[in-house]
């Protein structure tokens, strides 16, 4: 039976691990068509950063992250992305970028 991992040990940054936060901002930068939107950086960051320190302190930095998601300024940011989306699909386009007509 393998042990039981030490929850109060940070996690070991390798370099797979910084190989797959960098393929991760490159698939937010994607997403956002190059733009730099606050909220999934610092979703990414906060993961990142969690990753560095005992599992107590990074569910601290999980905490401030989810007080910033609460801001108007946020749900507005998610508001856009949302109706952005729907007028996407109503115009035909799915998201691998298909122009055939939805059903």
């Amino acid at each position: 039976m393998p042990a039981r991992p030490d929850l109060n040990a940070p996690f070991t940054i390798s370099r797979r691990s910084i190989a797959v936060a960098e393929m991760a901002q490159q698939g937010i930068l994607k997403a956002t068509k190059g733009r730099y939107i606050p909220g999934p950086m610092l979703a990414l960051k906060s993961i990142h950063e969690g990753l560095k320190v005992p599992l107590e302190k990074g569910l601290e930095l999980e905490k401030a992250f989810c007080e910033v998601v609460l801001t108007h300024q946020a749900k507005g940011s998610i508001n856009t992305f949302f109706i952005q989306g729907d007028d996407r699909q109503t115009q035909g386009h799915d998201d691998q970028g298909d122009s055939s007509p939805s059903r």
